[in-house]
């Protein structure tokens, strides 16, 4: 425990999707985080690939419909860009987990450069059980990860480079030794609506009633499975969609009332207020913020 406090360290971080989409300040980032009060994170992809290793405690990961209990000792590498929650507090009051992050970019160039650009990990969660990840030594290998942030800038990128390639070769030999764990079957009602709600929250028209329809279950039925497999209500995870996309127009320099309208919102005033109830600003607060 005693290596944390030589990584960055955060204590109950409340991440935001702002906070989630964020570029990485360099190739490879490596933070130690605790969880004491704040349990659960927010549904949010990144645009960078984010390896979790729990060292106390485990979380439960819910990602298209699907449940991923993660153990002390475990490691789950999550793609760019798949949307993702967790909880923290399944076994333990506090929750500890070394968390790696690396750029998209740098990721694709090395996976190019070894030929691995076709690998099952480039797109779909991948889970090493504890017992793995300890004969591989991850937990090492991040840390040593964290240690190149101290070398001179000049140097950095070729360290980086060959962590992140002992990290994909070791990704391969397990892959070809069948060793990944197999993540467990997607709840099929919970899976069908997630994607659902991912092809269409742009719609203004859609509602949780519309999502029971197309699952052909009740209101009710829908909304108790939804929230056990995604750990939100579906109102809630509609509205995240749509925040989220808002959130990107606005970045990119669109007014924000054509943003509210593009994701999904029909209502401003409406936008605005539930904006600023998750966020702590309004959106032209966050648009300055931007600039």
């Amino acid at each position: 425990m005693a290596y944390k406090h030589k990584l960055s360290h955060i204590v109950d971080n409340f991440l935001t999707p702002e906070e989630a989409q964020s570029i990485l300040p360099q190739q490879i980032v490596v933070t130690w985080f605790t969880n004491k009060l704040n349990t659960q994170s927010v549904v949010h992809s990144h645009p960078y690939y984010e390896a979790i290793l729990p060292i106390k405690g485990g979380a439960l990961y819910s990602s298209g419909g699907s449940l991923y209990q993660i153990n002390e000792g475990d490691m789950i590498l999550f793609p760019r860009g798949v949307f993702h929650s967790g909880r923290y507090n399944i076994n333990t009051d506090i929750s500890e987990r070394l968390v790696t992050q690396i750029d998209g970019a740098f990721w694709n160039r090395t996976s190019i450069q070894m030929g691995l650009q076709h690998s099952s990990w480039e797109y779909t969660i991948t889970i090493i059980t504890a017992e793995m990840a300890g004969y591989w030594d991850l937990r090492g290998l991040f840390e040593s990860m964290a240690r190149t942030e101290k070398l001179p800038k000049r140097l950095q990128e070729s360290v980086y480079q060959g962590q992140l390639t002992e990290f994909m070769c070791i990704l391969k030999c397990l892959e070809e030794s069948s060793s990944f764990e197999k993540p467990p079957t997607a709840n099929p009602l919970a899976a069908a609506a997630v994607k659902f709600l991912q092809d269409n929250y742009k719609n203004p028209l859609i509602g949780v009633n519309d999502v029971a329809d197309y699952c052909f279950v009740s209101r009710e039925h829908l909304s108790r499975i939804f929230k056990e497999y995604t750990m939100q209500s579906v109102h809630g995870y509609l509205t995240t969609l749509r925040m989220q996309s808002a959130r990107v127009f606005i970045s990119e320099g669109r007014n924000i009332l054509e943003a509210s309208m593009e994701s999904g919102f029909s209502d401003y005033s409406s936008f605005v207020k539930t904006f600023k109830k998750l966020y702590g600003i309004t959106p032209s607060e966050y648009r300055k913020s931007l600039r």
